[in-house]
C-alpha cells in the first residue's frame, strides 16, 4: 500500500505536478474599503467595496506574471513594476460609497506564489487608504525553486527505500554470491 502511494507521487512528480482546480475566497478589510477576492485555477477577482463617504477613483493592485487584466466600463488601466493600477477620470464611473467594482487578471502558470501585500484604493480627493494583507501572485524566490526540488528528491529516496525494504521482505535481495 504505502509502496504503491510513493509510486503515485513519483508518477505525479514526473508528470509536472498536480493539476487539480484551485478554488478560493475571502475578504480584507481596510478602514475605508473592504475587497472580497475570488481566485479560481488562474483567474483572480477583486471586488472592491467603498466603505467611505468619497468616490474611489484609483486601486492599486501588487502583481507578478499576469495578464489579461479587467477592469470596469470607463476605467483606463497601467501595469507596470509589479503593479496593476486602474483609474478613472470620469466620476460617474468611480466606484460610489456603499457600492462596489470588479478588477482582475490572469496568472501564468509558472512564476509566481501566492503573497500578501497591500492593495492601495485613492478616493476622489486625492487622499489614500490600505488594505493590507491581501493575497496576489507574488514573485516566486530562489528558496521556494530548491525546497520544491528537496521535496521531489525526498520522496524518490522515500520510494527507492520503500522498494528496496519491499523486495528484501520477498528474499528477492541481490547476493554477493555468483
Amino acid at each position: 500500500m504505502i509502496l504503491q502511494a510513493s509510486m503515485a507521487i513519483v508518477h505525479m512528480l514526473a508528470a509536472g505536478g498536480l493539476s487539480v482546480g484551485f478554488s478560493y475566497r475571502d475578504t480584507f478589510q481596510g478602514k475605508d474599503a473592504r475587497i472580497a477576492l475570488g481566485i479560481r485555477s488562474n483567474d483572480y477577482v477583486y471586488t472592491i467595496a467603498n466603505d467611505s463617504y468619497e468616490p474611489i477613483t484609483r486601486v492599486r493592485i501588487p502583481q507578478h506574471s499576469a495578464y489579461a487584466f479587467t477592469a470596469p466600463e470607463g476605467w483606463e488601466k497601467k501595469v507596470e513594476d509589479g503593479l496593476y493600477e486602474a483609474w478613472t477620470d470620469d466620476i460617474d464611473k468611480a466606484i460610489p460609497p456603499g457600492r462596489t467594482r470588479s478588477f482582475g487578471f490572469r496568472v501564468k502558470s509558472e512564476g509566481a506564489v501566492l503573497a500578501r501585500g497591500t492593495v492601495i484604493v485613492q478616493f476622489d480627493s486625492k487622499r489614500t487608504a490600505t488594505v493590507q494583507g491581501v493575497l496576489h501572485p507574488g514573485l516566486e524566490g530562489g528558496g521556494y525553486i530548491f525546497t520544491v526540488a528537496a521535496i521531489g528528491m525526498g520522496l524518490i529516496g522515500l520510494h527507492l527505500l520503500l522498494v528496496i525494504r519491499a523486495g528484501r521482505r520477498k528474499g528477492d535481495t541481490p547476493t554477493d554470491e555468483g
